[in-house]
């Protein structure tokens, strides 16, 4: 079992890695059928005219954490860092991962 673990651990850091970042505070955030929408702001690739948005599911536990984080920096005014697989300002793009430092 600790071999699994161990490979699931090294999957995860290494798409982590592979990813890129981006951060800003919360600008707005549109939950609709079961995926949070959400847009930072100042953020360079989602603040522009095409009106597109960072995303991610409500499928699972670490999922419904996110959006309660989201939640909590929108009002507290904390700033949320997100790794992305990539810029798009045409189109909602899912995020690899979310976290807030405090």
């Amino acid at each position: 079992m600790k071999f699994y673990t161990l490979i699931v651990v090294i999957i995860l850091a290494f798409s982590q890695a592979q990813a890129a970042s981006t951060k800003g505070g919360v600008e707005r955030i549109y939950p609709q059928d079961g995926t949070v929408y959400f847009r930072l702001k100042d953020e360079p690739c989602k603040s522009t005219q095409k009106n597109t948005y960072w995303s991610f599911s409500l499928s699972d536990e670490t999922a419904k954490t996110w959006f309660a984080m989201l939640l909590a920096a929108a009002s507290s005014g904390h700033v949320v860092k997100l790794g992305v697989e990539q810029c798009n300002p045409d189109i909602n793009q899912s995020i690899s991962y979310l976290y807030i430092d405090y």
